[in-house]
């Protein structure tokens, strides 16, 4: 059942400067009508605690520069480690190398010198190139306790939830600085969340009530990490935004340095948002409002909380 989320998302930080992620000049964005075509690249990040849905939107062209830098890192960690007598990485994974596991352990021959090295030299590659990031996303136990006990759908609930609200930021974003253009979305291909993403799309696509946001968006489609490096990005943001969102949730307001990095040259309009309590009750209240024949809106007032904005 589609989910309706009558929440608030006004954009800040966007409207003074719409060239400031495309790489026009402010001039050439006053007089380029032409139409640009632009790709939106998310990824889900959690753990135990915390479930975030985040994505980096850039013109297609912005891409092609991110991806070509992206893989030069990747190819030269290579030439390191093979030189040293370690294997290769098959590509950037952000929980492993965030944790040195896996292909980023130490007996790979990686330690947390070289992990701060390298992970400072992608955020410097995403922010230099200025894409829009996006990100919404959760507790876990916070929307446990308005679901059925017997069902363990938390994650899907707040993979549902997060996509739609991405959808209609990017929406938003397209609408108000970039009316002009149109937006492709990919996402990680995923037997947990892949039918998900493909069902909350066709149903934000045929709702009438988002036709204004929605005309900006021509497909959304699956990719893997093999065949889309743009995903790996996505994954490192999506991960710092997650880690954002967790610190916000216990009350903290500490920006990790990874994701320090990424505002570092204040390139990038961000928004990390996430639910609060009060969003899940008055998310119970609309499915109540509808039930009862109420207009779904009475009694609703909160918003995300915005955890941080640039």
């Amino acid at each position: 059942m589609p989910l309706v989320i009558p929440l608030s998302l006004p954009i800040r930080g966007v409207r003074d400067d719409p060239a400031r992620a495309t790489g026009r000049t402010s001039r050439q964005a006053k007089y380029d009508f032409c139409l640009m075509t632009w790709s939106d690249y998310i990824d889900e990040s959690y753990n135990s605690r915390t479930f975030c849905v985040g994505g980096l939107l850039a013109p297609v062209g912005v891409w092609s520069k991110i991806e070509s830098s992206w893989k030069q890192r990747i190819d030269y960690e290579n030439r390191v480690s093979v030189k040293k007598g370690f294997s290769p990485i098959s590509r950037y994974h952000a929980t492993y190398c965030a944790n040195l596991k896996r292909e980023f352990s130490e007996k790979n021959g990686w330690d947390i010198p070289r992990q701060i090295r390298f992970c400072k030299r992608l955020c410097e590659i995403i922010g230099s190139n200025g894409p829009y990031a996006i990100l919404h996303g959760g507790g876990i136990a916070d929307v446990q306790k308005y679901l059925p006990p017997d069902i363990n759908l938390v994650k899907e609930f707040l993979y549902h939830t997060s996509i739609l609200l991405h959808l209609m930021k990017v929406g938003e974003v397209m609408k108000e600085t970039l009316p002009g253009d149109k937006v492709t979305v990919y996402y990680d291909r995923s037997k947990q969340f892949g039918h998900i993403a493909k069902e909350v799309f066709d149903s934000f696509m045929e709702d009438p009530s988002a036709k204004g946001v929605s005309r900006y968006f021509i497909t959304m489609a699956p990719m893997g990490w093999d065949d889309c490096i743009p995903l790996q990005p996505a994954d490192l943001f999506a991960y710092e935004g997650m880690k954002r969102v967790e610190g916000s949730l216990q009350g903290s307001d500490e920006i990790r340095k990874a994701l320090r990095a990424l505002l570092g040259n204040n390139r990038m309009p961000i928004w990390i948002e996430h639910f609060t309590d009060q969003n899940f009750t008055d998310l119970m209240t609309t499915v109540q409002n509808k039930r009862e024949g109420r207009p779904m809106h009475e009694g609703v007032t909160s918003k995300l909380k915005l955890c941080h904005n640039q």
